[in-house]
């Protein structure tokens, strides 16, 4: 299980072994990378650095989506924004650059590019340069994001203007018929003489709305579009608790009732519980109380504690691939002493088969 302990060992895993996994297996992996970063980050300069480094690796092999959560991430984030400027136009400077981290970048930079320009290498004009170097080399998308990012540039950079109206201008003449709306629309604004219209068009883009990640929305349509659907998703027990209670039609108040009483109690009576009700101490109720609701939620659950008392723990974790399962079942011993002896009975619904494990 991952969690923000372990994330960046698993992470760092995932990306070294994704260089040489099978192609069919990269955009998968791809968008659990991008996952668990965002989900387990606590460091905004780790955040950024394995989100630019997971683009440049498999960014033929995932869909927009990624960038475009990056993007997302980065707007509503001011602490990351410095930060991701600089390796924004670090990425740009570097002798190769891959489509998606091309976009990522010229929008980064576009946005907030203005909050690195007084750094060294960092003016604007390097800025600008950084990104004409790879606009050539880039697919009509790309290049649309960059033409973009140079009409911001005009805005946010007077002093470089005449440079941006340069690329503007060289692009107005594209056979492509995006580039050139873009090219001519982006000069008839800059060249005209209002002041407020340019600030007012290239203003700076609001925070997202807090909305379900489209990541995690693109590998759950993943899981259910493949024939061969797991019993456990991706995502964390909130995302498998609903799959699972809207594959039966049921809501979560009616999936935490047990069948009854009795068939609960009878369950339990193996480990320790006695199946009537007469005689029992306030504790031994308590304690059947507990398993009942243990009992309960395992219905649903693929893992979990059936039994907790004060000397032994039974839990439960099963796996099932149609048409078949698989159920272990682990013992805690909670007291001092050693166990010894330990023997589990498995008995068939019909009761015809019996067999002992010892």
């Amino acid at each position: 299980m991952c969690d923000v302990g372990s994330a960046k060992t698993i992470v760092s895993e995932l990306l070294r072994h994704m260089v040489v996994a099978d192609f069919t297996l990269r955009e998968e992996m791809a968008l659990k990378v991008a996952i668990l970063t965002e989900k387990y980050a606590t460091e905004y300069s780790w955040y950024v650095d394995v989100m630019m480094r997971l683009v440049s690796l498999a960014g033929d092999h995932m869909g927009d989506e990624v960038w475009h959560r990056i993007v997302q991430v980065i707007l509503g984030n001011e602490e990351l924004q410095l930060y991701a400027c600089k390796i924004a136009l670090q990425t740009l400077k570097a002798p190769v650059c891959h489509e998606s981290a091309l976009k990522v970048s010229a929008y980064v930079l576009g946005e907030f590019g203005h909050l690195i320009a007084n750094a060294p290498d960092c003016a604007p004009v390097d800025q600008l340069k950084a990104l004409q170097s790879k606009m050539a080399a880039g697919s009509q998308s790309a290049r649309a994001v960059a033409l973009t990012t140079v009409g911001k540039f005009i805005n946010l950079f007077p002093e470089i203007k005449t440079l941006c109206l340069r690329v503007l201008d060289r692009y107005r003449g594209a056979l492509d018929a995006e580039l050139q709306q873009r090219a001519c629309e982006y000069y008839a604004l800059a060249t005209l003489e209002s002041e407020d219209l340019m600030p007012t068009v290239f203003e700076e883009m609001p925070p997202f709305p807090e909305r379900r990640s489209a990541l995690m929305s693109r590998l759950l349509k993943r899981e259910a579009d493949t024939e061969d659907q797991r019993t456990w998703v991706f995502g964390g027990r909130e995302i498998n608790r609903e799959r699972k209670l809207q594959k039966a039609g049921k809501t979560a108040e009616d999936s935490e009732e047990p069948p009854s009483a009795p068939q609960v109690l009878e369950a339990l009576e193996p480990v320790g519980l006695p199946a009537a009700d007469g005689g029992q101490t306030p504790e031994e109720l308590a304690r059947v109380a507990k398993s009942k609701r243990h009992y309960a939620r395992l219905l649903w659950e693929n893992d979990g504690i059936l039994y907790d008392g004060d000397e032994i723990q039974v839990g439960l974790v099963a796996q099932y691939k149609p048409p078949a399962g698989r159920v272990g079942v682990f013992l805690g011993n909670k007291s001092t002493a050693p166990i010894y002896d330990i023997s589990i009975t498995v008995t068939s619904v019909d009761e015809s088969n019996e067999k002992q494990l010892v």
